[in-house]
């Protein structure tokens, strides 16, 4: 199949309409987005609306000019600390393959998935299939588990919801909700073979600068070895670890809050 059937080009206008403003195009009306995208207007019209109604695109009725709105300067953010969380992670994330000998993921919460936003592969075998920038089920596996953990309970449940809570550890959302609480308590999570068969790791939470829970640092790999180097002496590493990455985050002062739900 070629690649250009796995597009939709409705959505290839409208990335192409966001890309023609820059710092020296900031603001542009329906008829230089026409000349630079080499479309009709009415058909630039339609796409524009539509950025518009979802907080894409800001319209000017007075110059009838469009410029880009608050859900690009948003999403911007997120990358923004995504990229500067990585750059402060690394280093520890690198200190704890050394360590463990075992992988090592850096994790943020997205809508009701967690992603992965950096790993290290340990120097072991048996690695496993985690990808950068793959979405997985925010309540299914540790790494997801320790960010909801110090969430608001209706943002919880309402992540579960959308994902069905298929997992074979939880049956139902108390369940859940009891794991939790175990973590808000030991201060990391734990998950077997959640996931995948014969997989296990080990989560810590990482403080930001707001006061909440931005992400998660996990140590990964076969549950046989997991076990064998002892879970506890794993977490005490990787909770020591995650606290030194809040702390060059900006997140502290946030480290000995009450681990009680907001």
């Amino acid at each position: 199949m070629a690649k250009g059937d796995y597009t939709i080009r409705a959505i290839n206008r409208a990335a192409k309409l966001l890309k023609c403003f820059s710092f020296d195009n900031s603001e542009l009306s329906l008829i230089e987005l026409s000349k630079m995208l080499g479309l009709h207007k009415s058909t630039v019209h339609r796409i524009a609306k539509s950025l518009e109604e979802e907080g894409l695109l800001v319209k000017n009725n007075f110059r009838e000019t469009y410029s880009l709105g608050m859900v690009i300067f948003q999403l911007g953010n997120v990358v923004r600390n995504s990229l500067e969380l990585r750059a402060v992670a690394l280093p520890f994330m690198q200190e704890l393959v050394y360590k463990t000998g075992e992988t090592v993921l850096l994790s943020v919460l997205s809508d009701s998935f967690k992603i992965c936003i950096e790993k290290i592969n340990g120097p072991q075998g048996l690695r496993p299939a985690i990808q950068i920038g793959q979405a997985l089920p925010a309540h299914i596996g540790s790494s997801g588990k320790v960010i909801l953990a110090y969430i608001d309970e209706k943002k919880v449940e309402a992540i579960v919801k959308k994902n069905n809570l298929q997992n074979k550890t939880f049956t139902d959302i108390d369940t859940l909700k009891d794991e939790l609480a175990i973590v808000r308590k030991e201060g990391y999570a734990v998950g077997i073979e959640e996931r995948t068969i014969g997989g296990a790791g080990v989560s810590a939470p990482i403080w930001g600068y707001s006061g909440n829970v931005i992400a998660s640092v996990s140590v990964v790999g076969p549950v046989d070895r997991i076990k064998q180097a002892g879970i506890k002496e794993i977490a005490s590493i990787l909770v020591d670890s995650a606290k030194k990455i809040s702390i060059n985050f900006g997140g502290g002062e946030f480290l000995d809050k009450s681990f009680e739900r907001p």
